[in-house]
């Protein structure tokens, strides 16, 4: 069988282009910078499949030589203006201060064309054109105090006129800077992820399918992290985490069996993360353990394994002329996407 189950024997033609731009205007000085920057990118598919169809003209049924034309376009453009303002002291206790803000507007046009072309006659299964626009603010701030202090803060609002509407997305955090010792860093976060133009509209646009009305991905993440410098050589991170992501986007079937995207549900993880890294001039070392556990609505999720254990190490050899690296990964159980048990594995990479 050919792929797609197109007849065997016969030319299949595919062609995918790609063209892209982005022009930048910069201007720096001593307590800022000020960035314009436009964007444009463009990409298209165009497939010819050989099939056997109908012969829409026989007084009897047979079968005649046709083609599938599938083909896509999808156009993006994007405008934005950023700008950042610094200033090394303010007052007796504040220094490093930081300001920044700009703002950004994008709009994605894509169109899904399919057509049976049979005996120089053309079906169109379907042949539709989207447009996706979003608009953005956003700032930071950020300063240090009492030297040893750096506390930030940041916000991002994203609308989408005909999709999920208005998001807002905050940032704080506070680190403590121990020079030579180390810092803790504390951090809480959320961000989202709306559908994209194939999420939001690959059903209505496949065979009349309606696809229901899709809300964003959110997801909350609060981490805090302690970096120690255990000698000039060794340097130790101890990173604890917890994540919620909800309306997450997935492929799903409707109630007549065809396949459709929908929000599938939520995932709650948290988790601890320990890495050890040795430098000695060319000699690298890294040794990282990693302790999670995510559950989704149903339960564990697939391919969420609990334990992972990574190791690096690479070595200079022949006076230094080159480097030899050798990677070794230890995966513990997970779910397969068919809910069977997958055993631990060891590989080495070298």
């Amino acid at each position: 069988t050919a792929s797609f189950d197109v007849v065997i024997g016969q030319p299949v033609t595919t062609v995918d282009h790609r063209m892209y731009g982005d022009l930048e205007y910069t201007r720096s000085s001593g307590h800022g910078d000020l960035v314009l920057r436009l964007t444009g990118d463009h990409y298209g598919y165009v497939g010819k499949y050989p099939y056997f169809y109908p012969d829409p003209a026989a007084a009897e049924p047979q079968a005649i030589l046709g083609l599938n034309d599938d083909r896509a376009d999808t156009t993006w453009w994007g405008v934005e203006a950023r700008g950042r303002l610094k200033r090394e002291t303010y007052g007796r206790y504040l220094s490093d201060l930081e300001i920044g803000g700009g703002a950004e507007a994008r709009r994605a046009t894509g169109r899904q064309f399919n057509a049976d072309v049979v005996s120089a006659v053309s079906e169109v299964s379907f042949d539709r054109t989207d447009r996706v626009d979003r608009a953005a603010i956003f700032g930071h701030a950020s300063a240090r105090a009492l030297d040893h202090f750096i506390g930030f803060v940041a916000g991002r609002g994203d609308y989408y006129p005909d999709g999920v509407g208005v998001v807002f997305n905050p940032q704080l955090g506070i680190v403590v800077d121990g020079g030579d010792h180390g810092r803790i860093r504390a951090s809480l976060s959320r961000g989202h992820r709306a559908p994209n133009l194939y999420e939001q509209f690959y059903g209505s646009g496949f065979q009349g399918i309606a696809t229901p009305k899709l809300e964003a991905e959110k997801s909350e993440t609060r981490e805090v992290s302690i970096e120690h410098y255990v000698s000039s050589h060794l340097r130790l991170l101890i990173v604890g985490f917890q994540q919620d992501v909800a309306n997450i986007v997935g492929l799903s079937t409707d109630d007549e069996f065809d396949s459709v995207f929908a929000n599938l549900g939520s995932v709650h993880s948290h988790g601890i993360e320990a890495e050890l890294e040795g430098r000695w001039d060319k000699l690298r070392l890294r040794a990282s353990y990693a302790r999670t556990k995510a559950r989704n609505d149903t339960g564990a999720p697939p391919n969420s394994p609990e334990s992972l254990i990574n190791l690096t190490l690479v070595v200079p050899f022949a006076g230094d002329r080159g480097l030899v690296g050798v990677e070794s990964w230890y995966v513990n159980e997970r779910l397969s996407f068919g809910g069977t048990t997958l055993e631990p594995y060891f590989m080495t990479n070298v």
